[in-house]
């Protein structure tokens, strides 16, 4: 069951869980600006520029009408601005205190010589490749409300951060590292998190759910693997950074822009901030012209000073912070350099963005170049990192015997694999008593 509290001084979500064995989580569900259902949400000035039509495409050739709202917000009653989690949560201070496309804190990596995998979600028209997770849950009708994580992996993104390239993209990265399996696994299900499908409680996967349509089933629109509040006290604990929909960015009084990324001190409570941490030419985009581009999914890595202008910091730092995120469908920059809003790019805030994961890395489909034959453009909502427990090398949350399975099956020399926990060069018995050694689910 879900249940959001109103405090005296902000608004705060709180989730209650259907399962206690679930970890720490943060999430976000969008709302529609066009028809919002949220209390405090207004009508956008311009029909449908919300979380899944956000520059107003209704009714083009290959563009979907939208299926927004998720049914949650109102059931809470909550809006598209509140993070939900297994513990109080917080309502962001975005510029105009509603909506938020792209969410994550400041990740900080625990072991940067090795690769890593990736966490997200996708929205309600995205169907994956076929024999992936995504493709699964989407003929049961659940993919919106699921967190995958690849089966690749991928290159720290560390490793490119004193790169320098030409202003917008700069290219293709040799990131990706093909492991064998379906590209994506279902990491937490719907059903845990007590969402909506069709009206009613998600069914465990793979159960069929009733049909998509618009407002019908919710849709996990940001996620991070912390809790953002987890002494219950209404504030943030660390430092957050989010980005918001062209809906928000066009109500009059804020100058802010979709593919801005801003950030939250610590403490920092709610309110609003209007001074982004990093603006679009930092990472390379709007070059085409203002509110061209559109920041959907973010994982930041703010490694020096902390924080940008409202907190008295530097913001971006060049060659020092990094970021990876997604685009959302109909960002110009996909257009003119034949990219997809199912790919994710990095930055180090040089004035560039190169291409980390491909989609098919994620085991997504090009909403492009290929795909199946009438099927709507792929997207990634949301974005978080899978390093805190490298034990789990199947990516399913749990160190577990299929992790052991997954040595086993490369046993032997291994210099600088994921499965070499131990360094020593092997992947061998060392590597199970690792294994072993953090049975269970993993940490937050």
């Amino acid at each position: 069951m879900l249940r959001c509290l109103v405090t005296t001084f902000t608004v705060a979500g709180s989730v209650l869980l259907s399962t206690s064995t679930l970890n720490a989580q943060t999430f976000g569900l969008d709302d529609n600006p066009f028809a919002p259902i949220g209390p405090a949400a207004p009508v956008g000035p311009i029909p449908g520029f919300g979380a899944e039509n956000p520059f107003g495409w209704v009714g083009l050739p290959g563009y979907p009408p939208g299926f927004a709202p998720s049914p949650s917000l109102l059931a809470l009653p909550c809006i598209d601005g509140d993070l939900l989690a297994t513990g109080p949560a917080l309502h962001l201070p975005t510029p105009n205190g509603f909506y938020i496309d792209g969410f994550g804190n400041d990740t900080t990596m625990a072991a940067l010589n090795k690769p890593i995998k990736l966490k997200f979600s996708v929205d309600r028209v995205t169907i994956g490749v076929p024999m992936s997770a995504v493709r699964v849950e989407a003929m049961a009708n659940q993919q919106p409300g699921d967190i995958f994580t690849t089966t690749d992996r991928f290159v720290n993104p560390s490793f490119f951060a004193p790169m320098a390239g030409p202003p917008g993209f700069g290219g293709v990265l040799a990131a990706p590292m093909f492991f064998p399996g379906p590209r994506n696994n279902l990491l937490i299900d719907d059903t845990m998190l007590g969402l909506l499908c069709g009206g009613a409680p998600c069914p465990p996967s793979p159960n069929p759910a009733p049909a998509i349509g618009p407002g019908t089933h919710d849709n996990i629109d940001q996620f991070d693997t912390q809790a953002m509040d987890p002494m219950g006290a209404g504030v943030n604990f660390g430092w957050m950074y989010f980005t918001i929909y062209p809906d928000e960015a066009l109500i009059v009084g804020a100058p802010s822009m979709p593919a801005d990324i801003f950030d939250v001190a610590p403490g920092a409570g709610g309110g609003v901030n209007t001074l982004p941490f990093a603006i679009p030419p930092m990472m390379g985009l709007d070059l085409n012209g203002p509110m061209t581009d559109s920041i959907d999914a973010l994982i930041m890595f703010d490694n020096n000073i902390q924080g940008g202008p409202a907190f008295g910091g530097p913001g971006g730092e060049p060659h020092i912070d990094y970021a990876l995120f997604s685009l959302a469908p109909g960002s110009v920059s996909l257009l003119q350099w034949g990219l997809n809003a199912s790919d994710v790019f990095y930055t180090n805030f040089t004035g560039t963005f190169w291409l980390y994961a491909p989609e098919i890395n994620l085991g997504l489909q090009s909403g492009l170049t290929g795909g199946e034959p009438g099927h709507e453009t792929e997207n990634v909502d949301a974005l978080e990192i899978l390093y805190h427990c490298p034990e789990d090398l199947n990516g399913n949350g749990t160190v577990d015997f299929a992790d052991i399975l997954v040595v086993i099956g490369v046993w032997g020399p291994c210099p600088g694999c994921q499965h070499d926990l131990n360094d020593n060069g092997f992947a061998d018995f060392a590597d199970i008593l690792a294994i072993i050694g953090k049975w269970g689910p993993c940490p937050p």
